[in-house]
């Protein structure tokens, strides 16, 4: 009986050694989750910081694009109102251009039937004086008369041609 009890013991003594090893390996297996799962924590943590961080940084975006919205909104107003401002000034030019191209047209047409109709007469011009450098008396000069006449046919003569 003390070989069966012998055996028995041994063989409990077995079982006891090997639950201690299983035990151990589970220990180690735990300890080995509880780090990771502290990592893990660590790593969320982190994570979660990131996220608050980026949550925050894309407010930020968000509020500049809006404001930058607006500024682009006043500055599209302010340029558009330039713009009339230029159209109104280019329109009134125009009109303006036209007004003074009409007159002139009709200048030029009352010129041409006003020349087309009177008869040239003798030109009685005011004596013309001039001014000689080295003389400071006033001077009268007939032939510059002359030439002035002779200037004021030229160009009317020169109109009634166009």
């Amino acid at each position: 009986m003390d070989n069966h009890l012998d055996e028995k013991i041994s063989s409990l003594d077995n079982n006891l050694d090997g639950t201690t090893k299983s035990l151990n390996s589970i220990t180690a297996v735990a300890h080995q989750a509880k780090r990771e799962v502290a990592e893990v924590t660590l790593k969320e943590r982190q994570c979660y910081s990131t996220m608050l961080t980026l949550v925050e940084g894309q407010k930020q975006v968000k509020a500049q694009i809006r404001d930058l919205h607006i500024s682009l909104d006043k500055r599209s107003q302010d340029i558009q109102r330039r713009a009339r401002g230029l159209e109104d000034k280019v329109d009134g030019v125009s009109k303006e251009v036209k007004d003074l191209t009409t007159r002139l047209a009709n200048l030029e047409e009352k010129v041409l039937t006003e020349t087309k109709t009177t008869v040239p007469k003798q030109n009685y011009a005011a004596p013309v004086f001039t001014i000689r450098e080295t003389d400071p008396r006033v001077i009268w000069d007939e032939e510059e008369s002359r030439a002035d006449q002779e200037r004021a046919t030229k160009l009317t003569t020169g109109t009634r041609e166009r």
